[in-house]
């Protein structure tokens, strides 16, 4: 197996998960998996944004991750291009927004050899990136990395663990880094989402929706609960939550009555 088979497998497992935005920061390491979203892109199988800084297309792809609510690819070369990922990889991951770093790397015994950018980048963004995957051109096969970049995607997708966020894969590209590209593959895999817990149900007991950065799908949901419920609202900023109506009737009125509450029961020592 090559490079330029690594990068092609790599963005037909992409392609197959139903990626449909890569964003691009071109280098010379990246270059077959460069080749391979350009043909993908021209061929109108997903859309190629290209951003030459490292920092703007990562979090390029975060806001396209949030606007489609799928994953979204960025592709880096390899060395100190791969840190500058970091601030847009903890806010996916903080924030549970599926984002996939394909960050290219020179062959593992070629990692710390003196050369600058030669540092050992596979988990070096740390927290930010729980999930941490490498493949190499010089190990595995087509079955194996396209099986591992459709690992990769459902996690960033959160698709079992109902906790998307950031994940990094890590490819190894040796020498010779572009040739002629493999025929496209069709990858597709279809997986199910964890079922989880979908329905809300409030009693008596005193209760607050909160909602922190949101979709307005997310955002209305929460704002429909609420009035629904009769429970107060505490909704930040960029939740799309903070629309219609004025607060629900009697939401004042029932938080002045729990803060009263709670001001009494402090006084006599007993709990609210």
């Amino acid at each position: 197996m090559s490079s330029i088979e690594l990068g092609a497998v790599a963005v037909d497992a992409l392609i197959g998960m139903g990626v449909t935005d890569v964003v691009l920061s071109p280098g010379s390491r990246s270059a077959s998996l460069a080749l391979a979203v350009d043909r993908a892109d021209r061929a109108g199988r997903l859309r190629l944004h290209v951003r030459i800084d490292e920092r703007v297309a990562a979090f390029t792809a975060l806001g396209l991750a949030k606007q489609t609510r799928r994953a979204v690819a960025v592709i880096t070369t390899s060395g100190s291009a791969v840190a500058n990922l970091g601030p847009a990889a903890m806010e996916a991951t903080v924030a549970g927004v599926p984002l996939l770093l394909l960050t290219a790397d020179r062959p593992s015994h070629l990692i710390d050899t003196g050369a600058s950018q030669t540092a050992d980048q596979a988990g070096v963004l740390g927290a930010s990136t729980p999930h941490v995957i490498r493949l190499s051109s010089e190990s595995g096969d087509a079955a194996a990395w396209a099986a591992t970049v459709q690992r990769a995607v459902a996690l960033a997708e959160g698709r079992r663990t109902r906790t998307p966020g950031a994940v990094q894969v890590n490819l190894e590209f040796a020498a010779p880094l572009v040739g002629e590209l493999p025929e496209p593959r069709d990858l597709t895999l279809v997986t199910g989402a964890s079922a989880g817990h979908r329905i809300a149900e409030l009693d008596a007991r005193r209760t607050v929706v909160l909602v922190g950065d949101a979709t307005p799908e997310v955002g209305a949901e929460a704002r429909a609960l609420a009035e629904l419920s009769g429970a107060p609202l505490l909704a930040e900023p960029s939740s799309n939550a903070r629309r219609g109506p004025t607060p629900s009737p009697g939401t004042a009125t029932r938080c002045r009555s729990w803060a009263a509450t709670s001001s009494a029961s402090s006084a006599s020592g007993t709990r609210p």
